[in-house]
């Protein structure tokens, strides 16, 4: 998730951030993925019922096959581009999220790991204190 949370950043979580609401894009969460056994930190991009593509690097969302999609405007990347890596056409199921790294040069993600289902969501990351200056940020 750099430029975002830094390895060695210590991070915040509200566990209980969706049970009155649903997450929303560009969230930042803590999830269990299905098909991988640790916590991954990852910023939510696809909504439940969307459909979802990489296209010449950018992510484009869309409402359905005859929805041309939207570029999504991604002002928190370090680097504006988006790897064609693993998954990169979906159409999203009722209860699933796709979720990317800010690093995407780097993270395993929803391209590999498959979207992630709302019970994979374990919390929201409300805050990180980075040790080296002592600086608290909110999110």
């Amino acid at each position: 998730m750099a430029p975002i949370i830094n390895s060695g950043d210590y991070i915040f979580i509200n566990k209980l951030a969706y049970w009155g609401r649903e997450p929303a894009r560009e969230d930042i969460i803590v999830a269990i993925p299905r098909t991988f056994p640790n916590k991954v930190i990852k910023r939510i991009i696809g909504l439940p019922g969307e459909r979802f593509r990489i296209e010449n690097n950018k992510v484009v969302i869309s409402g359905g096959r005859t929805d041309s999609g939207v570029i999504l405007a991604e002002i928190y990347l370090a680097s504006s581009t988006t790897p064609a890596v693993g998954t990169t056409l979906i159409q999203l199921d009722p209860e699933e999220y796709f979720a990317l790294g800010d690093n995407r040069q780097v993270s395993i993600d929803s391209r590999e790991l498959g979207p992630l289902d709302k019970w994979d969501i374990k919390g929201k990351v409300i805050g990180k204190v980075d040790f080296k200056s002592l600086k608290y940020t909110d999110f």
